[in-house]
């Protein structure tokens, strides 16, 4: 395979990965430095555990777009694929508006029932910390963010689609460092106020460059493709939901399986280890996430080519992901002797003792998602998704049954790590024999 044609043949793709890897790279040097920062701004483990718990449940809410994101984002890729205008502002506005119905929708109802529930009791901490009025305002004001996200992030499919992935990338830079500004330089030592103003901060960071994105795109790329309830097509909106439905499905079994263990930490041992779970994931995520953003091009340029039938450049993008892939996954577990010293200078005074099983359960949750994050690229790409949502189906129960039954015999937070590990084994082992089929089977056909 020469790796060299490869990228010739498809720099925009290489481009935007190069992109993903300077930009994200900053974004990651920014997340590391924000840890102390976090640890200092709220002097107190279990809330700044609470905090990064709140964030994460809360989250959950953006796999909840019935799969529209996606399905728009392959439908557009097509369309874009064989310059058909029309079809285009009809897939925009029906996802806009699509979309922008179930967020009104939630969000009523959401706000109508946050203030009766126990806050306290569902996060798992006192009220002698943090009483049940502040965290219903916290949590309405985080609430209202991500749905805003939710909706406005409709833009980051079209990028996707118009191959500009490389902005997405500088979107969440930007975010992440105003928040980290923030709380370098702003802390009145009121916890209470510390966290409502870090929640608005959280807010308006995330929403705005959304919201300036989506201005200037719809503005200057796309101006004949605006949202308007003009171009709306109950069958058009049905397509892409169909689509979507998938992705749907998908989004919230991965969302079970990668985003819950900060709950399950909270809620089967106690917030203070959700602050240990972030700084062992700092450590070990920085591969696995800038591979898995870098593969955010691929996806599109995967589906494009089945669009063209070009399967043979498929098969070769796909060998050399897994070369790169080993690569990554070799360096997670090569860091593991440094751990210590890199971790006393970075946190300082607020070093943590670095656990090496608990270290190597961590860099093997880094390489299960690494390598998933290739394997699900090129499937997600091609529409195969039958595999992952069987395996995924497997590892939610397997995940939520176990840590329920092994919470109560062993008294050690990592067993939710560890349990995630072995959940998604299965998935790594059976796509890649899935999607190597149906590649073999989609050659055959094409030169038939």
């Amino acid at each position: 395979m020469d790796i060299i044609q490869i990228i010739k043949n498809n720099s925009n793709i290489f481009y935007n990965i190069i992109g993903a890897f300077i930009v994200r790279g900053g974004s990651f040097l920014i997340a590391i430095i924000s840890m102390p920062l976090y640890l200092n701004y709220f002097n107190n483990n279990s809330v700044l555990g609470l905090w990064f718990t709140i964030l994460s449940v809360l989250s959950w809410l953006l796999s909840f777009d019935l799969g529209i994101g996606n399905g728009l984002r392959n439908k557009l890729v097509e369309s874009l694929s064989k310059n058909d205008e029309y079809a285009t502002k009809q897939y925009i506005s029906s996802a806009y508006i699509l979309l922008g119905i179930l967020t009104f929708i939630i969000i009523v109802a959401a706000l109508i029932l946050f203030p009766f529930l126990n806050w306290n009791k569902i996060l798992n901490i006192s009220e002698l910390q943090i009483d049940n009025k502040t965290l219903v305002y916290v949590i309405q004001i985080i609430f209202s963010g991500i749905l805003f996200q939710f909706f406005l992030r409709l833009i980051n499919s079209i990028l996707f689609a118009l191959q500009k992935s490389a902005v997405t990338n500088i979107l969440t830079f930007i975010s992440i460092s105003l928040q980290v500004l923030y709380i370098f330089f702003i802390k009145t030592g009121n916890l209470k106020t510390d966290l409502i103003n870090l929640a608005w901060v959280q807010t308006i960071t995330v929403n705005g460059p959304l919201l300036i994105t989506t201005l200037i795109i719809f503005s200057k790329y796309l101006k004949k493709s605006r949202p308007s309830f003009e171009f709306y097509n109950n069958k058009v909106a049905l397509n892409v939901l169909k689509l979507g439905g998938s992705f749907f499905i998908l989004q919230i079994l991965f969302m079970i399986i990668s985003s819950t263990n900060e709950y399950f930490l909270t809620y089967f041992f106690s917030s203070t280890y959700v602050v240990d779970y972030q700084i062992y994931m700092k450590l070990f995520s920085v591969f696995g996430t800038l591979f898995s953003l870098a593969l955010i091009p691929v996806w599109s340029a995967v589906t494009k080519a089945f669009v063209e039938n070009n399967f043979q450049w498929i098969v070769k993008l796909n060998k050399f992901l897994y070369l790169f892939g080993a690569v990554a996954i070799l360096v997670q577990f090569l860091i593991i002797p440094f751990l210590q010293p890199i971790v006393n200078i970075w946190l300082q005074q607020k070093s943590i003792i670095i656990n090496p099983i608990n270290a190597s359960i961590f860099a093997f949750y880094s390489a299960i998602f690494i390598w998933m994050s290739i394997i699900s690229t090129i499937a997600n790409g091609l529409g195969e998704l039958k595999a992952q949502k069987i395996m995924f189906t497997f590892a939610v129960i397997f995940k939520i049954v176990m840590i329920m039954v092994l919470s109560k015999i062993f008294n050690d937070w990592i067993i939710v790590i560890l349990i995630s590990v072995i959940s998604l084994i299965p998935y790594c082992i059976v796509q890649p024999i899935v999607t190597h089929k149906m590649l073999i089977k989609k050659q055959f056909k094409n030169h038939v």
